[in-house]
């Protein structure tokens, strides 16, 4: 696929602290974790790749925060450290040493949870696809489970909205739509449908800016299969949901005062991250080689870019005592697809001279402003 090739205007690392932290106007926390735990003669092999909002729009939104925790981890806490902590105790211990003998392939479990923010409009919804697996061994000890979830959250009336909020479900089970709609369904395929399709079946539908995102189950002569789509609201049409026409048309949710919340300064791994250090974090070969580095590695496609408006963006990423990249945030977003794009850029950066407190490495947060320009 033909990419985008952008140049990038890094600022300043910004790696210091006034005597009034500004507020943050938002804060998604991208988060991703390779785990090997122990329980007993159990081995648990577990893979964390979630984007987690700390706040939006000077907003917290401790509702979706609660649901997300609930639903995800099965925990009942709005922090994410918290809750990923609570979910891992049931996989025992992080395994910190080489094993003494091969663990028992029967005894394994494989454990995935992600968040993915699909969509988003300042003062009126935020939109996930969520998703946990748990797949033990004949012998393992664990319950397998399963979640797929493609849900939206109303800011403005703190709740989510699942499928039969957004689609007028009934009107579509009993056929009433047009062929423009189901046009739709197939040229906004994330991959192409077969030719010819004998039914189709709605799994479950979120908002974006412009459009609905939708999961389908399709059948054909030749298969069984799913994917997502993706419609515009217009052609959506009288099928959209009145309480979700009232969240598109509907006034905004109000922002709240500017007020500084304080920052989650411990990893999940437990180890404190620090703001303020004697020797900041330096990239190997300085400024100038992390513009060409960027420069060179940030490619978006053509289906990314389309639509969004490039330009200034803040994020702040935790530099570790080894010099590699821990979790990096995104404090002033763009899109939730370039957002991700540029966060997995940075995460391929090579490994960075760490900060130094008391002479000794340290986690170290650091704020990046970056201009994104297309070439």
């Amino acid at each position: 696929m033909k990419k985008y090739l952008l140049a990038v205007l890094f600022l300043a690392a910004v790696c210091t602290v006034t005597a009034q932290p500004a507020p943050q106007y938002s804060s998604v926390r991208y988060v991703l974790r390779h785990l090997l735990y122990q329980r007993g003669a159990e081995t648990n092999v577990i893979d964390i790749n979630v984007e987690w909002p700390e706040r939006l729009a000077f907003s917290e939104l401790r509702g979706l925060q609660n649901y997300l925790a609930k639903q995800l981890f099965q925990a009942d806490s709005a922090s994410f450290n918290a809750a990923c902590r609570q979910f891992l105790q049931r996989f025992g211990q992080p395994v910190t040493q080489q094993f003494g003998q091969l663990p028992d392939d029967n005894k394994f479990c494989y454990v995935t949870c992600s968040l993915q923010q699909v969509g988003y409009m300042p003062g009126r919804f935020v939109s996930f696809r969520m998703a946990r697996v748990v797949s033990p061994a004949k012998a393992s000890a664990q319950q397998g489970d399963t979640l797929q979830s493609l849900f939206t959250y109303d800011i403005v009336n703190d709740r989510v909205m699942e499928m039969a909020d957004l689609l007028r479900v009934g009107r579509i089970e009993s056929g009433m739509y047009d062929a423009n709609f189901v046009y739709s369904l197939a040229a906004g395929a994330t991959s192409p449908l077969p030719e010819e399709v004998y039914s189709i079946q709605f799994q479950g539908a979120a908002m974006q800016q412009d459009g609905l995102l939708i999961d389908l189950i399709y059948a054909s002569d030749a298969e069984i299969g799913q994917c997502a789509t993706r419609v515009s609201y217009d052609r959506v049409g009288s099928l959209l949901a009145k309480e979700a026409r009232k969240l598109l048309k509907g006034k905004p949710a109000s922002v709240p005062a500017p007020q500084y919340l304080p920052e989650d300064t411990v990893s999940l791994d437990g180890w404190r991250v620090y703001k303020t250090v004697e020797e900041y974090p330096e990239y190997p070969g300085g400024q100038q080689a992390m513009v060409q580095f960027l420069s060179g590695n940030l490619n978006l496609s053509p289906a990314v870019v389309c639509g969004n408006t490039v330009g200034r963006m803040m994020v702040a990423m935790d530099v570790e005592a080894d010099g590699s990249i821990g979790d990096v945030r995104i404090l002033q977003p763009n899109s939730p697809e370039i957002d991700r794009e540029l966060v997995k850029t940075l995460r391929l950066m090579p490994r960075w001279k760490p900060g130094k407190l008391d002479g000794k490495a340290v986690s170290t947060r650091v704020t990046l402003p970056i201009n994104i320009h297309l070439q």
